[in-house]
């Protein structure tokens, strides 16, 4: 019973805590060229359109594990959108500490720009 009570409290200070990190994401996501505003809802995962940044020469979902690919040899891991039907798109979480995301977001760009 405490459990229900106390899930408000508990999600307004997860939601605080989640707060620095989420427009820190945002942000740099928004300043990558080609890459659409992203304004997630619900949970701590963004996910960002990177199509504009897929090798035209491969098939969708080919291109999209290439990116992936790139991204995990940079050390930043994400989750390819290819299995939900959207290639091109990658689930990053920004529940982890912001000098970590800072770390991931400059290994983001050297593989993006």
């Amino acid at each position: 019973m405490a459990v229900t009570t106390a899930a408000p409290a508990v999600a307004t200070a997860l939601l605080a805590q989640l707060q620095p990190t989420r427009a820190y994401l945002l942000d740099f996501l928004a300043a990558l060229p080609g890459v659409p505003p992203s304004h997630p809802t619900a949970t701590y995962y963004a996910f960002p359109d990177l199509r504009a940044h897929l090798r035209p020469d491969l098939p969708p979902a080919e291109a999209s594990a290439e990116l992936m690919a790139r991204l995990a040899q940079a050390g930043v891991l994400g989750v390819d959108g290819a299995g939900c039907d959207a290639p091109g798109f990658t689930r990053l979480s920004y529940a982890l500490p912001e000098a970590d995301l800072a770390l991931a977001c400059e290994r983001m760009e050297q593989v993006l720009r």
